[in-house]
């Protein structure tokens, strides 16, 4: 149910998009590159960051747009789905994600090894109940 819907949405976010760009069949088409391989480049950040976006598809694009989260302690089969198949930004980790620090660190290992095709990363939520904070309206 959830790969329907992501894609759905993909699918009309590349609808909407796809006739906002200007194609000049002309234009000189931007070599194919691998993300190692502009990583370890002299290149500067803005220019590698340039580099990798050139060479982006559209629908790459609009998968760094999203986060996913995942359900469980490890990266299962459709987290690493998600990442290759659409390209995702991140995925955020939740408390049901995180057990210790070790198996956190074994995690953003597995998700960085799993996003690397596209620079996906791992971000740690921090629950804070809502209630009145310290320092808050001159407490």
């Amino acid at each position: 149910m959830l790969r329907r819907i992501l894609a759905a949405t993909m699918i009309g976010a590349l609808a909407l998009t796809s006739g906002c760009a200007f194609h000049n069949p002309f234009a000189k088409k931007a070599e194919p590159v691998t993300y190692e391989s502009v990583v370890q480049s002299e290149l500067s950040p803005e220019e590698k960051v340039d580099k990798l976006v050139a060479n982006m598809s559209d629908a790459d694009k609009v998968g760094q747009l999203l986060m996913i989260g995942i359900h469980g302690t490890t990266l299962n089969d459709d987290a690493k789905f998600m990442l290759n198949e659409y390209r995702v930004g991140g995925i955020i980790l939740f408390d049901r994600n995180m057990e210790n620090k070790e198996q956190v660190k074994t995690l953003i290992t597995d998700i960085n090894k799993a996003g690397k095709k596209c620079g996906a990363y791992a971000i740690v939520h921090r629950y804070r109940p809502r209630g009145r904070r310290r320092g808050a309206h001159g407490g």
